[in-house]
């Protein structure tokens, strides 16, 4: 319903958009891998279902349904690069949070600069994340490959073990 509304300013067939809530649930209910990926092009929906997915987590988490309170955050990917450089202690809590999800990786700078140090905060996420296998879901516009030269083999081969992925190919919504 969420998501529909959101999206649904064109009628258009569903049959994709129901197999991706499909994906997305199924993945959090009996995770193949510990992380999820939303990928395809511009404006085909995968931000507003990563945001309506997020939504529901919160809810579930912060409800009476469950008694389990887990660590939950979602954000830009460029927010977080910001969190790196301004703000330390919110971008070292982000990254160890025990769910968290990034939305448009791949947009923000790959490296910053702080006081002469380099610093390369979301594929140093990705890496603690990885190597903690602490649950991750990110969206982006950038295809496997195009991550893996953006963030190294290094990154793009633990992405491939890690993520489980949900490709979303419409054309997009906004025209």
């Amino acid at each position: 319903w969420f998501y529909r509304k959101e999206v649904g300013r064109q009628e258009r067939d569903t049959t994709k958009l129901k197999e991706h809530i499909e994906q997305v649930i199924d993945w959090a209910m009996n995770p193949e891998k510990n992380c999820l990926m939303l990928h395809g092009g511009v404006g085909c929906g995968k931000t507003t279902m990563l945001n309506a997915f997020c939504k529901m987590i919160q809810k579930l988490y912060y409800s009476n349904i469950s008694f389990i309170r887990r660590g939950f955050q979602w954000e830009t990917a460029d927010m977080i690069t910001q969190w790196a450089k301004n703000d330390n202690r919110r971008y070292e809590n982000f990254k160890v949070c025990e769910w968290v999800a990034i939305d448009d990786i791949g947009i923000e700078p790959n490296e910053i600069t702080d006081y002469g140090n380099i610093i390369y905060p979301i594929r140093d996420i990705l890496m603690h994340r990885y190597e903690n296998d602490l649950v991750t879901i990110i969206s982006t516009n950038l295809t496997p490959k195009l991550l893996t030269e953006k963030y190294g083999t290094r990154i793009g081969d633990r992405l491939a073990e890690m993520m489980q992925i949900v490709k979303f190919d419409e054309e997009s919504y906004r025209r």
